[in-house]
């Protein structure tokens, strides 16, 4: 992004490894009238919770702010190499474009897609683009890939706003403005003002603004990234992209999702919760598996007639093999009263010789 204040309270103690691409320089230029955007970004994501203001989504995260991004792919390739080799395990852009002179051909893909695949050793980096906020049913160039993350909004009443762009790429959407404007951190040098300043009261004069968009709803998202990784660091990319879709709630009208896809909301609006104890409960089961596989247990024999395998868990379910020497009819028979009276499945498959 641009315009990182680096000096807010919000971010104190969390910069590691800024870098500025037009001048390759760590120090990054402050003061531009213009260039004031990255700093409300980066606070819904991360400001810290030291009661001195904001609370980001994920307050003990780190912040890597590159500055002065563009839509050329010698500038990509500075800002995504920047962020692997300074060990970022999320990328979050609020900025990009639906112009067709910019679309990304496959030197920019393979930039996108090196640093979701071999990013944080492998794993993967989260890689989240906002949608844009034309109000038109396309999506930002840059969030297009299956690789990336692509951010859509909704207002506090888990509506549409219209200005966030649609279509069938667009994974979730996270709360922005629409109707009541989000909170950020602004720059020092932002002396934009706004009738909806007004709104969150005389306390957010000075060093907070109004702030909306899909360049709100990206980093929301980008800071529920992070406390899935908190709980779960061994997760791949795809998997936190899995787990973000698929824990979102389905807001607006369900007519208008097909096989849980809505073009105007994605797989819905993120659940935090949600998402971060789907990312424990894949932890735990990873755990149990490493436990069965490094600690394997010994076939139990009972009178040379029943042979029981080791229990293994497989889709959430434990799964249990017996060998039961008998005839098919008497191991059926059996079968049909251990199934009355536990409600369990059993699947009876007669070995070649022994029926």
């Amino acid at each position: 992004d641009s315009g990182f204040d680096l000096q807010h309270g919000d971010f104190r103690g969390k910069v590691v490894s800024p870098y500025d691409i037009s001048t390759g320089s760590s120090r990054l230029r402050t003061g531009i009238p213009m260039e004031t955007h990255g700093t409300p970004c980066a606070s819904i994501a991360l400001a810290n919770a030291d009661a001195s203001g904001l609370i980001g989504v994920a307050p003990k995260a780190h912040f890597i702010p590159v500055q002065k991004p563009s839509f050329a792919a010698n500038d990509l390739k500075k800002m995504i190499q920047h962020c692997v080799n300074s060990g970022a395990d999320i990328i979050s852009a609020s900025w990009g474009t639906i112009d067709p002179n910019f679309h990304l051909n496959d030197y920019k893909k393979s930039i996108i897609k090196w640093a979701a695949t071999k990013g944080r050793n492998g794993k993967g980096c989260i890689i989240l683009f906002a949608a844009g906020n034309e109000g038109v049913n396309k999506i930002n160039n840059f969030a297009l890939m299956p690789e990336v993350i692509a951010i859509g909004a909704t207002d506090s009443n888990d509506e549409h706003p219209s200005y966030s762009n649609t279509g069938r790429e667009l994974s979730v959407c996270a709360p922005s403005d629409g109707d009541i404007p989000v909170l950020a951190a602004k720059a020092s040098w932002d002396k934009s003002k706004s009738l909806k300043d007004y709104i969150n009261g005389p306390s957010s004069f000075g060093h907070y603004k109004a702030f909306g968009g899909t360049s709100a709803a990206t980093p929301l998202v980008a800071g529920v990234c992070a406390l899935i990784l908190s709980v779960n660091p061994e997760l791949y990319a795809w998997e936190v992209k899995e787990i973000i879709q698929n824990t979102a709630d389905k807001v607006g009208d369900h007519k208008d999702y097909i096989n849980g896809h809505s073009l105007i909301f994605g797989y819905g609006r993120i659940n935090a919760l949600k998402a971060v104890k789907e990312a424990q409960r894949r932890r735990d089961l990873s755990k149990r598996k490493t436990t069965n596989k490094t600690n394997p247990v010994k076939p139990i024999k009972i009178k040379n007639q029943i042979e029981l395998n080791p229990p293994v868990i497989e889709n959430g379910n434990w799964i249990i093999q017996l060998g039961v020497f008998s005839k098919q009819k008497s191991a059926e028979r059996f079968s049909k009263e251990l199934i009355k009276k536990h409600s369990i499945r059993i699947l009876v498959d007669a070995v070649k010789g022994q029926e």
